[in-house]
């Protein structure tokens, strides 16, 4: 039996349509299926590469590895995209995900970016934000600055 811990701890049904309802039915089932495929907490492999940790103006702009399918899946809800279903890639070392945040001076956290690295070239493969949109003009160059911090990453 695998159990599986809450991912989405805060759902209810109020407000809801039932198209809605079935929307997050289907994100489950795929989250549970990758779950009994993987373990949910199974940690990735973690990269060599380095985080960033940028100040503008007055607002913190982190990028982090993304490190367990349980984050994985919740980055892909709160972006609304498929990152989720390159568990598998991460899990056997052939990619790294990485999400880029903004937090404010009054500590709210904003997700902006979720980016795929090929692990053996350390090139970037994919920049996706919510909706699959892609970055801004801002969101690139906070980019640009992670890849020349990391010498061996290209873009």
């Amino acid at each position: 039996v695998i159990e599986v811990s809450p991912l989405f701890s805060d759902f209810t049904f109020k407000g809801r349509s039932v198209a809605s309802v079935f929307r997050f039915i289907a994100q489950w089932d795929q989250y549970v299926q990758l779950a009994k495929e993987a373990g949910v907490d199974k940690a990735f492999p973690v990269s060599t590469l380095q985080g960033l940790r940028l100040l503008y103006t007055d607002r913190l702009i982190l990028i982090r590895q993304i490190k367990t399918l349980r984050n994985l899946v919740r980055e892909g809800n709160k972006m609304n995209h498929c990152v989720a279903t390159y568990a598998g890639e991460c899990i056997g070392g052939q990619t790294s995900i990485w999400s880029m945040r903004q937090i404010s001076a009054t500590g709210k956290m904003k997700h902006l970016l979720t980016i795929e690295i090929e692990t053996a070239s350390h090139k970037v493969i994919e920049v996706r934000g919510k909706n699959n949109r892609l970055p801004k003009k801002r969101e690139e160059e906070w980019l640009a600055a992670w890849v020349v911090q990391n010498k061996e990453m290209c873009y």
